[in-house]
């Protein structure tokens, strides 16, 4: 006879704010406001917050005519070519574009600043006795910030320890939203926690309104 050991399963809560990320006019240092609070959005999943030079090669022929970059170093040589031929002669020049790192349009993580040996974490493990990992994304066309918390059962994913980790960095991703010019609009919140293959249950309510309570008393 063989006996039949029981399994763990898998536990999964999802929490989605939704609402975030709203503008009329994409502030255009937002990834360096955000950066300031501690909060790094990528869609690499890396942090650049420098700005990177872009270097572009281009040709003129004759009295400044410029030639589409869009030719292949082959079809540019041979426009050189021909101009040498018909002595309009031709100049090269190298134009330098500072490219600053915008904030992503689809789904892209955030990194939040682990100020005990100074690192940018992608992925949390967050609790002592039951511990999970907690990933989050952020997505400015659909306005919602995602928070994937994923553990071996339901209270390592739901526990007060993991709530006031929950609320406390929600609170200062949309604080630095709000520092990079992003405001906010019909604010909603979802919460689920899944065992193995089935929605086990909603969130607490309670703890739902809980998550933007201290935004809506300081406004």
């Amino acid at each position: 006879m063989t006996e039949e050991k029981e399994t763990t399963r898998f536990a999964r809560r999802t929490i989605e704010v939704k609402g975030l990320v709203q503008y009329e006019e994409l502030p255009p240092d937002a990834i360096q406001k955000m950066s300031e609070y501690g909060v790094h959005w990528s869609l690499t999943g890396g942090v650049l917050l420098e700005p990177q030079v872009l270097k572009t090669t281009k040709l003129h022929i004759g009295e400044g005519i410029e030639v589409p970059t869009s030719l292949t170093s082959s079809e540019q040589n041979w426009v050189k070519d021909l101009a040498e031929q018909y002595e309009i002669g031709w100049v090269e020049s190298v134009e330098e574009t500072l490219i600053h790192p915008s904030a992503p349009y689809i789904e892209a993580p955030i990194l939040l600043h682990n100020q005990t040996d100074d690192t940018w974490v992608k992925q949390w493990i967050v609790g002592c006795e039951t511990s999970c990992t907690v990933t989050i994304t952020l997505s400015r066309c659909a306005s919602k910030l995602l928070i994937l918390l994923e553990g071996t059962d339901k209270n390592s994913v739901s526990n007060t320890e993991v709530d006031l980790w929950v609320q406390e960095k929600i609170k200062l991703i949309r604080d630095s939203l709000a520092h990079a010019g992003f405001t906010e609009k019909d604010i909603e919140i979802d919460c689920e926690i899944i065992m193995g293959a089935e929605r086990e249950a909603k969130c607490d309510p309670d703890f739902m309104r809980s998550l933007i309570a201290d935004s809506q008393e300081e406004e």
